[in-house]
């Protein structure tokens, strides 16, 4: 894309190829200055079930209940056989980013890593299976159910050890490791002022971006306040003198006078 004159293009067509090229100094930046591929643990963890899902829903409907002509489904076969070896890869990424400290975040570790690792493991190995049988249909149903069946218990035995992998690695005695500990979701000042630069074209570093915000979050905060003292003197509220206090009451009131929504579609008190 850099050799395209970019003088010939269109003003539509040049402000895409600058979104353009800005995308791919980001991707290129996060897979080889920040190292990302090393810890994202969360993509490792749901992306086989997600893109199957995806999947699953891009499928012919065949019947009133069933969906999935035999090659969509042979095609589905295929995607949960390559989950072991899709999981293996993410272990070797993540066992490289353990020597550099390239770790998932302390929270990604708990909830992908174990709780989400854990799930996917029952939903290819039961789930999906049972999923399966009320959705597919013809002549070579019981040879894709019983494929399928094989494919979902590789894939949730490959889950189990990737389990079995992150709490080896990363946990001791239930907690997380001191060393993987930290909060890695923070970028800090210098990747923050990279990304502002390349993905917003702002010249303008954090430090000077939070100062003078900083005026536009008071103001914005006083015009809440002075709402919320209006709202509750048009109803007779007792507020608290402190003024965020004042707004969250006036937001706990607020809430009580709901509505629901009948069968018909209708709001009713």
């Amino acid at each position: 894309m850099t050799g395209i004159a970019v003088g010939t293009l269109s003003p539509a067509a040049r402000i895409d190829h600058d979104v353009a090229l800005a995308q791919v100094r980001f991707m290129l930046h996060q897979h080889q200055v920040r190292k990302y591929q090393e810890r994202a643990l969360d993509t490792y963890a749901g992306e086989p079930f997600r893109a199957l899902d995806w999947q699953l829903q891009g499928m012919t409907q065949t019947g009133a209940t069933t969906y999935g002509t035999p090659e969509e489904w042979k095609l589905v076969v295929g995607r949960v056989n390559a989950i072991p070896q899709f999981l293996a890869a993410a272990q070797e990424q993540l066992l490289a980013g353990v020597s550099a400290i390239h770790a998932p975040d302390r929270r990604m570790l708990q909830r992908d890593g174990l709780d989400t690792s854990q799930a996917n493991a029952k939903y290819f190995a039961e789930t999906l299976p049972k999923f399966a049988e009320a959705r597919i249909t013809g002549e070579n149903k019981d040879q894709l159910l019983t494929d399928l069946r094989a494919a979902g218990k590789q894939a949730s035995e490959g889950y189990l050890k990737f389990r079995e992998f992150i709490a080896a690695t990363f946990f001791a005695r239930g907690a997380v490791k001191s060393a993987f500990a930290g909060d890695r979701f923070a970028m800090g000042e210098q990747e923050y002022n990279w990304a502002v630069r390349n993905n917003l074209s702002i010249t303008a570093t954090a430090a000077e971006l939070y100062d003078g915000a900083w005026p536009i979050v008071e103001a914005t905060e006083q015009g809440m306040i002075d709402l919320a003292r209006e709202i509750g003197k048009q109803h007779n509220w007792k507020l608290p003198s402190e003024g965020p206090a004042a707004v969250r009451a006036v937001f706990d009131e607020l809430s009580k006078d709901y509505r629901i929504r009948r069968g018909d579609g209708r709001l009713v008190p």
